[in-house]
């Protein structure tokens, strides 16, 4: 007997919350009863984390091609006479390998079919890092050229100490005296746009889309072009259908407007994850 992936369908859709509640029921069941149900799905989840580029439909097909041609080579399969525990090694480190090559051919495909290179999302804040900087700079150097003679000086003052934190990376810190600060300017954009870039450090993404979405509409806000970035970036770590229809529109608003600084990427991100529907 062959032991092999034999209920990949069954358990992407469980990973994706596809399941409703009998097969849910009927699924946690096999893992209680079934110790070879319960070993696949181990390694199914081990497998999916090792490749995992933002739930993208069309990569998961290309792999689970992959996995089949794999078994039909009986890639997976073990002697049914072997301990149950030397197995498990064994279709574990053979997983593993095939893991690795799968994940080669996958991003060989990605970039070819893509002809560009879509960041994660620690690589979307990694990648306008020094843009970012440099904005946050300039901000700085205007708040701190007011002058004492400024009757907004004691205001600068404060907006710049919390800028500071955030441009030293103190994220937690600058996100306590923003909300302070907040409390006392609610209406000072720049102040309520690194809140919520604050929080996007910090991970807390529902919290920072709740900041950076109060100024989305603006279309005289200085950072209105970084603010669309950083808040489809949140709503696409929601996971929701909804937050993915909301990161699209933002993300083919930057995407038409070649001066936003954002559109190659925008576009990039909507050709894989949208599968180019939406971009031009």
């Amino acid at each position: 007997m062959k032991q092999e992936f034999t209920h990949t369908d069954l358990m992407d859709r469980c990973l994706r919350r596809e399941l409703d509640a009998a097969e849910q029921a009927d699924f946690e069941r096999r893992l209680r009863d079934d110790p070879a149900f319960a070993a696949e799905w181990d390694a199914f989840r081990d497998l999916v984390t090792a490749i995992e580029t933002h739930s993208e439909q069309e990569l998961r097909k290309t792999i689970f091609q992959v996995q089949k041609k794999l078994e039909t080579e009986q890639f997976f399969s073990t002697e049914q006479s072997r301990p149950t525990v030397m197995k498990n090694q064994t279709f574990f480190r053979k997983l593993m390998a095939a893991a690795a090559a799968i994940a080669v051919l996958a991003a060989a495909l990605y970039l070819y079919n893509t002809r560009t290179t879509t960041p994660s999302s620690s690589e979307w804040l990694a990648k306008f890092e020094q843009t970012d900087k440099e904005r946050l700079g300039n901000i700085l150097d205007r708040l701190e050229a007011a002058g004492f003679a400024n009757p907004e000086q004691g205001r600068n003052d404060s907006l710049a100490q919390a800028l500071q934190l955030y441009e030293k990376g103190d994220y937690e810190k600058a996100r306590i005296e923003l909300v302070q600060y907040c409390r006392i300017y609610p209406d000072d954009k720049i102040a309520r746009h690194y809140l919520g870039m604050s929080l996007l450090q910090q991970s807390e993404y529902a919290k920072a889309a709740s900041q950076l979405s109060t100024l989305a509409g603006d279309p005289e806000f200085e950072l209105r072009h970084a603010n669309k970035w950083y808040l489809a970036l949140c709503y696409l770590q929601f996971g929701t259908p909804e937050g993915r229809k909301d990161a699209r529109t933002l993300l083919q608003q930057l995407a038409d407007d070649p001066e936003s600084g954002y559109s190659r990427e925008a576009k990039a991100y909507l050709k894989v994850v949208f599968r180019g529907k939406d971009s031009k």
